[in-house]
């Protein structure tokens, strides 16, 4: 007979609530910042099986029908930098990615093309299957250029079970969710394992997600604070080994997010800084975006992001 467990998570205010429905799951999540803090601008970008990069909510709200974010080299003057890469979303009007297609340039000739469909939507977990179209016909002309390769892609383990598994196509290795308050019984077969991935918290607004090793030490820790007034993201810790980085997110006075910093620590002691500045337009999304570093006070731009909104 196998044998059984539970699990039961409760980590302060969050424990007790439920997570039944999308509407729900997303009822206490900040609606002022069009970009979903906790996945864009993270690893996260690069699990297109949960594209959550968007609130869904202010993509139907402002009736948005497509996000181009062009992605720029060193901007040191503006008739001087490089397109590197494009990304168009496409959402349906309840404000759910249908399409995403990303654009890959060297020397600004495109060289390359991915696009992702969605063709069934998310799941209330925001779990969504996708179709692949890559094209990289123009890339012989190139020598020494690649076009990175498909990231990371989930498939559920369990499907029509209330257990939130997923297995990751190119190795193998598990993702757990575990929703806040609610105790979970989990067969033995079905419990995490060393070098699975596991995240307290739904996948909208996780408290903590880790990289299972050996003997339950986490190889990588992420933890997740939010405002106790307004629900909204304040801050993300990154640990990996002897770095850590810590990441405060900003707002103005009307609540917007207007950037963040990332502040890094190797073995407790200060490393290096880099802050990130949104400029927003009149309806308070970031339409330009500038990654710099300060250099005896003088702020030096990594990289330069400009979005487009089109409309229904």
């Amino acid at each position: 007979m196998r044998n059984l467990f539970f699990v039961c998570l409760i980590l302060g205010a969050c424990a007790g609530k439920k997570h039944k429905s999308v509407s729900e799951k997303r009822q206490n999540e900040a609606h002022d910042c069009l970009f979903r803090m906790q996945s864009l601008f993270t690893d996260a970008e690069d699990d297109y099986s949960f594209p959550l990069w968007f609130n869904e909510k202010m993509i139907a709200n402002q009736k948005i029908s497509a996000i181009t974010r062009r992605i720029y080299s060193t901007e040191i003057k503006d008739a001087e930098r490089q397109l590197r890469e494009k990304r168009q979303y496409y959402f349906n009007q309840n404000g759910l990615l249908r399409c995403l297609v990303i654009r890959h340039y060297f020397d600004d000739e495109e060289i390359g093309i991915l696009r992702y469909d969605y063709p069934n939507g998310q799941d209330e977990h925001g779990y969504a299957r996708y179709l692949l179209v890559k094209d990289t016909s123009r890339l012989d002309a190139f020598q020494d250029v690649n076009v990175p390769e498909v990231k990371i892609a989930h498939y559920p383990v369990y499907p029509g079970t209330g257990v939130l598994a997923y297995r990751n196509s190119s190795t193998g290795e598990m993702r757990h969710y575990f929703p806040l308050g609610k105790i979970q019984k989990v067969d033995s077969v079905q419990a995490p394992q060393p070098y699975d991935e596991v995240i307290l918290g739904s996948a909208f607004n996780p408290i903590a997600r880790y990289i299972l090793g050996k003997d339950e030490i986490k190889l990588e820790f992420t933890r997740y604070v939010y405002s106790k007034k307004t629900g909204a993201i304040a801050r993300i810790i990154f640990y990996k080994g002897p770095l850590t980085t810590k990441r405060t997110i900003a707002y103005n006075t009307q609540g917007k997010c207007t950037g963040f910093v990332d502040s890094s620590f190797h073995n407790a002691k200060f490393f290096t800084h880099f802050q990130t500045e949104f400029t927003l337009d009149d309806k308070g999304n970031p339409m330009k975006v500038n990654t710099f570093k300060r250099i005896n006070e003088n702020p030096i731009i990594l990289q330069t992001e400009h979005f487009h909104y089109e409309h229904y």
